[in-house]
C-alpha cells in the first residue's frame, strides 16, 4: 500500500508540491521505476502467502517468484551509475513490468481455480488496479496516448483494492480462527467416545489453579 501511494504521489506530482522531496524531483522516472517494481514485487510476495501458492497454484509458484527476483534485479540496476548496465536496465525494466499483471492475474486465477478462496479475493481487489498500472506503463508506447484520466483511475482502483483485500484479510482470521478451534477441540475429544480426554482435564486444571 505504500509502495502504491509512491507511485500515486510521483505520478500526480504531490511528491513535489507541496511535500517538495528534492530527490524524488531530481529523477522522477527512476523513482518511479523503483516504487513500480517494489509495489509488484510485494504484490507476488503476498498473492504467495495469502493464496497459499505453495498448495494451490505451485506449479506457478516458482516462475513468479523468479520474475520478481528479476524486476528486483532490473530496478536496482536501473538507477546504479554503471555504464551500459543502467541503459539495458531501463529499456527492459518496463516490459518486463507489463508482464507482471497477466502472470499476477494468472497465478491467481490458477490458486483460484484449484480452491484458494482467498485467491478469489484477491482476483476482485487486483483486476482493476493491475489494469491501470499496465495500461498506464503501456502509454510509453503510444497505447492509449488520449487516456487523461489515468490518475484518478489509478486511485478508485488503489481504494477498490484496499477494501476489498481487507474483507480477504478479515476472512482469512476468521477461517484461521475457526482451524484452530477445531484442532484445539479434535485434541481435547476421544474419537472412539466422543468424551473428553485426559489432556482437556489437564488443561482446566493448570487454568484453575495457575
Amino acid at each position: 500500500v505504500l509502495a502504491y501511494v509512491l507511485i500515486l504521489a510521483l505520478q500526480a506530482g504531490y511528491a513535489f508540491d507541496p511535500l517538495d522531496w528534492q530527490a524524488l524531483a531530481a529523477a522522477p522516472r527512476a523513482w518511479g521505476r523503483i516504487a513500480t517494481a517494489l509495489t509488484v514485487v510485494l504484490a507476488i510476495l503476498f498473492l504467495d502467502r495469502f493464496a497459499d501458492l505453495r498448495r494451490h497454484a505451485r506449479i506457478a509458484r516458482t516462475p513468479l517468484l523468479g520474475y520478481a527476483c528479476a524486476i528486483a534485479a532490473l530496478a536496482t540496476a536501473s538507477v546504479l551509475p554503471l555504464p551500459g548496465v543502467d541503459a539495458l536496465a531501463r529499456m527492459l525494466v518496463n516490459p518486463l513490468l507489463i508482464v507482471g499483471g497477466p502472470l499476477l492475474l494468472g497465478a491467481s486465477v490458477l490458486a483460484a481455480c484449484r480452491g484458494s478462496r482467498h485467491a478469489v479475493f484477491f482476483l476482485l481487489g487486483w483486476t482493476p488496479l493491475l489494469a491501470v498500472t499496465v495500461l498506464g506503463s503501456l502509454q510509453l508506447y503510444g497505447v492509449a496516448p488520449r487516456w487523461t484520466w489515468s490518475d484518478d483511475a489509478a486511485l478508485g482502483a488503489g481504494a477498490f483494492e484496499a477494501l476489498v483485500l481487507s474483507l480477504g484479510l478479515a476472512d482469512r482470521s476468521l477461517a484461521l480462527r475457526r482451524d484452530r478451534d477445531l484442532a484445539r477441540r479434535l485434541a481435547n475429544i476421544d474419537p472412539l467416545t466422543g468424551l473428553y480426554n485426559r489432556r482437556h482435564f489437564d488443561d482446566v486444571i493448570e487454568r484453575t489453579f495457575n
